[in-house]
């Protein structure tokens, strides 16, 4: 076997001086192309300014890497000690304005109602359904 100096010998290279020692026609699949995840992760092992073999074994596995976090950072003036005007937004009107809109949802909802509720009068001779105004009969 021959070695090779100035590089390492790969199991491809010794796979490939056997093929032509014994006049082999091909190599099998396995040993054409090498599976990155199955290299030992010393190989990524260097000195300094190289990778470690922690990035290395991260690099290999995507699935394994944190989630980026978004940093937000709040610059809005200060409206009172401790107290930003994004936070004050966030934490306080925010919350207001959702319950806000949740009651004009549901007062519109009961006016719907109310006026349809108005909108069918009972009683035949009745003057304000024939001028088709909004009433309600009290002692009905």
């Amino acid at each position: 076997m021959t070695i090779k100096h100035n590089k390492e010998v790969t199991m491809l290279d010794r796979a490939e001086e056997i093929q032509k020692r014994y006049n082999l026609s091909e190599l099998p699949d396995e040993l054409v192309e090498a599976d990155p995840a199955d290299l030992p992760i010393e190989r990524d092992w260097g000195g300094l300014g190289e990778r470690s073999g922690r990035a290395a074994y991260i690099e290999r596995r995507p699935w394994l890497k944190p989630a980026k976090k978004e940093i937000v950072k709040d610059a809005s003036p200060l409206i009172s000690p401790g107290m930003t005007s994004l936070r004050y937004i966030n934490e306080t009107l925010l919350p207001q304005i959702k319950w806000l809109k949740k009651n004009s949802d549901d007062l519109a909802e009961r006016l719907n109602a109310f006026e349809e509720k108005t909108s069918n009068c009972e009683f035949a001779n009745c003057k304000l359904r024939l001028a088709g105004t909004l009433h309600i009969h009290q002692g009905a």
